[in-house]
């Protein structure tokens, strides 16, 4: 009965997909050289030592990257309802994903980030909430800490974002009430007949029409 091994590299280093013995989230874990090192799957009679050679070797760590104690390697398995579930190919761990990072060199920030982070802060101060289209995956977080910084600085506001390809959408708690109004502003703003667009300019602003090249 062979079982391969499931892992991935990641910056040049091979990571074990696993899994905990509660929750679904598929984890990542890095080889460990030290006597605390772990098999990648549990020691069963119904395996012969040669068939899953490179899994009994003791060579993970005991912990993934989050920190958390994993039970065994993530392979495809039976849910309740007596289905097959596919061997998972990814982790889906946020903490693991967010600790990848730590594997990359940091990259440069964009030279276009202080005045679209100068931007954000004042759209959500006049309107509540502000929208960056079209950020690159790689100056999303330096983005995000030029805005958070810019809010505290400016404004002494906290903040709250929301990333998903390439959008970051910024608000703060203490600028709620302003959504609201912009809202309804948007709303009387609107021709239904005529289908004319609403004026977004003061809170929506596009990544690349702030090329500085």
């Amino acid at each position: 009965m062979s079982t391969p091994l499931n892992s991935l590299t990641v910056a040049g280093q091979t990571m074990l997909l696993t899994k905990t013995n509660s929750g679904i989230a598929i984890h990542l874990t890095t080889t460990d050289a030290t006597a605390d090192a772990r098999a990648a799957i549990p020691d069963r009679a119904d395996w012969t030592r040669e068939s899953v050679a490179d899994e009994l070797d003791r060579r993970w760590s005991p912990v993934s990257l989050c920190g958390r104690t994993w039970a065994a390697m993530a392979d495809g398995f039976d849910d309740h309802m007596g289905r097959r579930v596919d061997r998972p190919e990814a982790p889906t761990c946020r903490r693991c994903l967010a600790a990848i990072d730590n594997y990359f060199p940091t990259p440069t920030p964009d030279d276009r980030i202080p005045i679209l982070a100068d931007l954000a802060a004042t759209a959500v101060n006049e309107h509540g909430t502000a929208e960056i289209v079209g950020v690159p995956g790689d100056q999303m977080n330096a983005l995000r800490r030029a805005i958070r910084a810019q809010l505290r600085q400016r404004f002494g506001f906290s903040t709250r974002t929301f990333t998903s390809d390439g959008l970051i959408v910024v608000s703060s708690p203490e600028t709620r009430h302003l959504i609201e109004q912009t809202a309804v502003r948007a709303i009387v703003e609107l021709d239904f007949e005529a289908t004319t667009k609403v004026d977004d300019s003061d809170w929506r602003f596009k990544w690349t029409t702030w090329s500085v090249s």
